[in-house]
């Protein structure tokens, strides 16, 4: 397979956590670079979230080939943004960050490629009702797990939604609207929504 994933991590973390230790080994099963963007500098800008944008969008020109934008947290919502400049692929987000105060954009509708959300019931950040607000809105795949904001007791069944959410979309090879309406399944969890 013939694509990279960049990775976006969350506000206090660092790009090689345990979720995208584990995430760039399936990459290497599929024979997909992994790419990582070190956002620590930005931390404590006021303005974060937005500086991480222009920071993925940069590091994306630089990239030859199909992307995948994956992240966690605030690198969950930096990918969605980043998305709807450079269409990639597909996004895989992890708690993402959306539908806080403080974050410029609070739509996401345009967002012109496939997406799979992973998210924690007991998630103590962004509440799990707007990663359902998101999937509604996007008609994407959402696997709802008993977890919190890290997902730290969620790694393998992650790993394993990460691996085939990217082996389908580098094989379908370009980016496409994602599925209108209910009755649209998504191919990696077969059915809008994916509970556990």
């Amino acid at each position: 397979m013939s694509a990279t994933v960049i990775w976006s991590h969350g506000k206090d973390a660092s790009p090689w956590g345990a979720k995208s230790r584990r995430m760039a080994e399936m990459c290497r099963q599929l024979e997909v670079e992994f790419d990582f963007v070190d956002y620590q500098d930005l931390n404590d800008m006021p303005d974060a979230p937005e500086r991480r944008v222009d920071r993925l969008l940069e590091r994306c020109g630089k990239v030859p080939g199909p992307l995948v934008l994956a992240g966690s947290s605030m690198g969950g919502y930096v990918s969605l943004c980043a998305a709807m400049q450079v269409r990639p692929l597909g996004v895989f987000a992890l708690a993402p960050a959306v539908y806080l105060p403080g974050y410029v954009r609070q739509e996401f509708a345009d967002v012109p490629c496939p997406v799979e959300i992973v998210h924690g019931w007991r998630d103590e950040v962004v509440p799990a009702a707007n990663a359902l607000r998101l999937a509604e809105i996007l008609r994407c795949s959402l696997h709802l797990v008993p977890d919190g904001h890290r997902l730290s007791a969620s790694v393998e069944r992650l790993a394993f939604w990460f691996m085939m959410f990217v082996e389908d979309v580098v094989r379908r090879g370009g980016p496409c609207d994602p599925p209108q309406g209910l009755e649209a399944f998504a191919p990696s969890s077969g059915g809008p929504c994916s509970c556990g």
